[in-house]
């Protein structure tokens, strides 16, 4: 039975509230080092063209799925498959074709290529609705792929996860004069604003929102905010690391064996 408007309203107030934010354990942080100097790798490989640093979003989002949930990508967040657990050789042949609409079985990755927002979208309702019907708690997360007017364009879809209150997290990364565009949505599902170069924001974000969407609350946006000033300057990776630093728990042999795997990873990734 659907839910109404007051009822998501008042689950977009709870959506950090309700479980509370769980510590990170200090083996979790380097696991998240570890990811995103393997997407940060990949991403300058494979994704030459596109300068957005898109790592700590990725990293911050992904780490909280299981292998049986779904991720839908487009091309921009190609080294995000890696993350998901697409081996790297697989990887490489979804890079050589065009076609949009691939499923890669073992990971639950698609990625939509050369279609419209609502279009790609809608594969992430039917995957979904799929999961819905089957009771079976799996996630769908989708990367919506240009700002503001790609939610717009996909508002059908939107409403129709909401309307069903759809196991599914839809990511958008905008630019700061835009987030106001997206504030009409809390009256759909949860909208959570978060710093995109804050990878330890992102984690918990979409820890409470993953969680939420897992007992069946419905559907969850997650906005990645550009963040401003000095920090803007520093990427991701380096801003985390100086937070591991100020904790005491950045380790350079453990980076440097990241770096290797990342390296090895690249080499199957490009033959």
């Amino acid at each position: 039975m659907p839910v109404d408007k007051t009822q998501k309203k008042n689950g977009a107030a709870e959506v950090a509230g309700k479980h509370g934010f769980s510590l990170i354990s200090d083996e979790k942080f380097r696991q998240i080092h570890s990811q995103m100097l393997r997407h940060a790798k990949a991403h300058r490989s494979i994704a030459k063209n596109i300068t957005a640093d898109l790592t700590a979003l990725a990293v911050g989002v992904l780490m909280h799925l299981q292998p049986e949930d779904t991720v839908v990508l487009t091309r921009r967040h190609i080294a995000s498959a890696l993350i998901k657990g697409m081996p790297a050789d697989e990887l490489a042949r979804v890079r050589k074709t065009r076609n949009g609409g691939l499923q890669d079985a073992s990971s639950n990755v698609i990625f939509t290529a050369g279609v419209s927002p609502a279009t790609q979208t809608g594969f992430a309702i039917g995957v979904a609705l799929s999961n819905k019907m089957a009771k079976d708690h799996k996630l769908t997360v989708v990367f919506l792929e240009g700002g503001a007017a790609a939610v717009h364009a996909s508002q059908e879809a939107l409403e129709i996860a909401s309307e069903y209150q759809l196991p599914i997290v839809f990511v958008v990364d905008v630019c700061a004069e835009e987030a106001d565009e997206l504030n009409g949505l809390s009256e759909l599902f949860p909208v959570i604003n978060v710093d995109a170069h804050d990878v330890v924001a992102v984690y918990r974000v979409a820890q409470e929102s993953t969680q939420r969407v897992r007992e069946g609350t419905g559907p969850a946006m997650i906005v990645c905010l550009p963040c401003e000033g000095e920090k803007a300057k520093a990427d991701s990776v380096a801003s985390f690391e100086q937070y591991l630093t100020r904790k005491g728990l950045f380790n350079q042999r453990l980076k440097d064996k990241a770096l290797a795997g990342a390296e090895r990873e690249l080499e199957r990734l490009s033959s």
